[in-house]
């Protein structure tokens, strides 16, 4: 995601915590939207740049930086 890959996740174990259907990703339960969103994203050259956009940003949010920032937080 940091390098503007859209990610296609499966609706399992921890990948829909880091994925917001939409918006920096898609999250799949069945076959069938597997191949429709990967589809989508192969077509609609817009919407795939809009939504690697949004990859880069929330993969910000597992940064070194952002992990430090929030063990200060904790540490007080």
């Amino acid at each position: 995601m940091s390098a503007g890959t859209v990610p296609v996740v499966y609706n399992g174990g921890g990948l829909p915590e880091l994925v917001t259907d939409g918006t920096d990703g898609y999250i799949w339960n069945t076959k069938e939207e597997l191949v429709t969103k990967t589809v989508s994203l192969l077509t609609d050259t817009t919407a795939y740049a809009n939504m690697s956009g949004h990859a880069i940003a929330s993969a910000g949010k597992f940064s070194e930086d952002a992990f430090y920032t929030q063990i200060d937080i904790l540490l007080g």
